[in-house]
């Protein structure tokens, strides 16, 4: 396995037809799934400088990528809805 199957589509998550994170992002709510991967960031940034190294701080740019790209995605469906008056989540209120 290459570096970059490592951090984008391990083998041990790609089994059957779905992987694993998209059967996750399929599970949970939007404001879930964004915590979900806060939380793997959060993770994968304590850890990397005693286990994966370098490897681990791309997964964790992976899993932010993931939280952003929801993140903007479900502020796009409130603004197209009109809720322009529900108030967008602070950026401190993501990452607890």
């Amino acid at each position: 396995m290459n570096q970059n199957e490592a951090i984008y589509q391990p083998a041990h998550y790609t089994q059957g037809e779905i992987e694993t994170i998209d059967h996750i992002r399929d599970m949970l709510t939007g404001d879930e799934f964004v915590g979900y991967c806060t939380g793997n960031v959060l993770k994968y940034l304590a850890r990397w400088r005693h286990k994966g190294g370098v490897e681990d701080l791309k997964k964790a740019r992976q899993y932010l990528v993931w939280a952003i790209e929801r993140q903007e995605q479900m502020d796009a469906e409130r603004l197209e809805l009109g809720d322009e008056d529900i108030p967008l989540p602070r950026s401190d209120e993501l990452i607890r």
